[in-house]
C-alpha cells in the first residue's frame, strides 16, 4: 500500500496510463487508499495548468517556475525571499524595466521588498507568499516564536495575534504604526494596475500542497 510521503504518486491503468494519483489512506498504510482521478479534475486543473507552465509563456515582472518560462528574458530568484521568482530582462537603465522594476546588474528586478515578500504592500492574502495579509502589509505569524521576524522586522499585536512587522524608522517624523504609508499603498495598487501582477512565488503552494497530502495520506 501507498504510505507517507507518497501523495501524488501514480495509479496505473496498463502500461502508458495513469489513472490517478495518491490522496490519502489509513494510518497503518495496510488497508485502504484513496486515489483522485486525473480525468476528472483535467478540464479545471490539468489544462490550465499546461497553459500557465507552458514554455516561453509569461512577460517580464510575471511569476514564474523555470528557466525557459519567460519570454523577454531568465527566470530571477527575489533577493529577499527564496520562493519568489519572476520573470526578468536585459537592461542598460531603469528606462529599459517596467515601471514597478529597476535595471540590475543580472537584469530588471523588483524593488525590496519584493512583490508578495514580507513587508509588501497588500490587499488580500493571496498577495503574500505566506498568505498572510495583515495591516495593508504582507507578514507572517509570529504568535508562537517572536525570532522568526527578521533583523527589521518586530512581533507585534494585530487584534489578539502576533505578526512580524517593520520596525518603526528611527526619526522623529516618521510613524510608528505598522500601517503601510498611504503613499505607498497608491502606488501599489497603480504598479499593480500596470503590470497585472501581485504575487511572485514559485513552488510554495505547491510545497505547502504535498506537505498537506503527505499528512493526509498517512491520517
Amino acid at each position: 500500500q501507498p504510505c507517507r510521503g507518497d501523495s501524488g504518486g501514480p495509479a496505473f491503468l496498463g502500461a502508458n496510463a495513469i489513472a490517478g494519483v495518491v490522496s490519502r489512506g489509513d494510518g497503518a498504510c495496510s488497508d485502504h487508499v484513496t486515489y483522485t482521478r486525473i480525468d476528472t479534475a483535467r478540464a479545471a486543473l490539468v489544462n490550465p495548468y499546461f497553459v500557465d507552465t507552458a514554455p516561453a509563456s509569461v512577460h517580464t515582472g510575471d511569476a514564474c517556475f523555470y528557466e525557459g518560462h519567460c519570454v523577454e528574458g531568465p527566470c530571477l530568484q527575489t533577493k529577499d525571499d527564496p520562493l519568489l521568482w519572476f520573470c526578468s530582462q536585459p537592461c542598460d537603465g531603469d528606462g529599459d524595466c517596467p515601471a514597478a522594476m529597476e535595471c540590475a546588474s543580472d537584469g530588471c528586478r523588483y524593488r525590496v521588498p519584493s512583490p508578495g515578500a514580507l513587508g509588501h504592500v497588500c490587499a488580500r492574502d493571496e498577495e503574500c507568499e505566506s498568505d498572510m495579509c495583515r495591516e495593508a502589509v504582507c507578514t507572517i505569524s509570529c504568535q508562537v516564536d517572536a525570532t522568526v521576524c527578521p533583523a527589521d522586522f518586530e512581533c507585534r499585536h494585530t487584534g489578539a495575534l502576533q505578526y512580524c512587522f517593520a520596525k518603526p524608522a528611527d526619526c522623529g517624523s516618521c510613524s510608528s504604526g505598522s500601517h503601510a504609508p498611504l503613499w505607498l499603498v497608491f502606488i501599489y495598487f497603480v504598479r499593480r494596475r500596470r503590470t497585472g501582477r501581485a504575487s511572485f512565488r514559485r513552488g510554495s503552494r505547491a510545497a505547502r500542497s504535498d506537505t498537506a497530502r503527505e499528512t493526509r495520506s498517512g491520517s
